[in-house]
């Protein structure tokens, strides 16, 4: 049997490297940063859907194409420590942000601005996106946290 090194694997099983991808986010945005998002994938897309004071949310889908047309998140990079000469392996999250603005009352959704962003996590690609969107459109927007709500004992 060969022995496979990381990228091959995730070249060969894709499928399984984006749903892995995904489940990571969805951890990363709901139980270590608290918020209010949802991470959705069918078999060769996916997005993450970030709640946003004000009716807003951000959309982020990755921008990074694969093989047979799966989308990945990340970007790996292999970098060696110059004093150390140690190979480190680094990620990015590489994708599109698109702001959009939902009407209460009917349920449409406004495309307001798309680009590209990419950063070391989600925290930090969040903070960049809404960092933009505050300079290219003048919106002051704030990531919703979760709410957990306390029933009483009686």
């Amino acid at each position: 049997m060969t022995a496979f090194d990381a990228e091959t694997l995730n070249l060969v099983h894709q499928e399984v490297a984006l749903e892995l991808e995904c489940a990571w986010l969805q951890f990363e945005l709901s139980d270590q940063l608290g918020l209010q998002a949802e991470v959705l994938m069918d078999q060769v897309f996916a997005e993450a859907v970030v709640k946003l004071n004000d009716g807003y949310c951000l959309t982020l889908r990755p921008s990074r194409p694969g093989f047979n047309g799966v989308n990945t998140w990340f970007k790996w990079q292999e970098m060696t420590h110059r004093s150390s000469g140690e190979v480190l392996m680094l990620s990015q999250v590489r994708c599109v942000a698109e702001l959009q603005s939902v009407s209460s009352n009917s349920n449409e959704v406004r495309k307001i601005i798309s680009f590209g962003i990419e950063a070391q996590d989600m925290e930090q690609l969040i903070k960049k996106s809404l960092e933009k969107i505050s300079h290219l459109c003048g919106l002051r927007l704030v990531a919703l946290p979760q709410i957990k709500l306390n029933k009483a004992i009686n």
